[in-house]
């Protein structure tokens, strides 16, 4: 797991590159309160059982929480590693610095559902 900083989160989802998986980490009433444009939602406590069925093991994934005192994203990507995945970053910063950042979160009104019942962003 390597940990990244909110311009380097930047540079990795800029168009034209391989754009990563984001992956808000938090209980799902957070994250319709707030989550980064384009990130789905797989809770740290459901992890063991939807990763593998939502994520490829070679996809570049990014999880995050909500600020750096939040332990949920570490919780998150020691498991996915464990679980096999390679390519995992943790963006430190969360949803508190994408916001401090001057970039804008999305929020229930702009979320859907998706045919697996996860919870992905309509705003990005």
């Amino acid at each position: 797991m390597k940990e990244i900083k909110y311009k380097e989160l930047v540079n990795m989802i800029e168009p034209g590159k391989k754009h990563p998986v984001l992956v808000n980490v938090l209980p799902r009433n957070d994250f319709l309160q707030n989550h980064i444009p384009g990130s789905i939602n797989i809770p740290v406590n459901e992890l063991d059982r939807e990763a593998k069925k939502l994520l490829a093991t070679h996809d570049w994934i990014v999880v995050y929480c909500a600020n750096n005192g939040c332990d949920a994203s570490h919780q998150a990507a020691e498991k996915l590693g464990k679980l096999g995945f390679e390519n995992v970053f943790r963006f430190t910063g969360g949803v508190e610095e994408w916001k401090k950042s001057n970039s804008y979160c999305c929020t229930e009104e702009k979320s859907e559902t998706s045919k697996t019942g996860q919870r992905y962003s309509q705003c990005s």
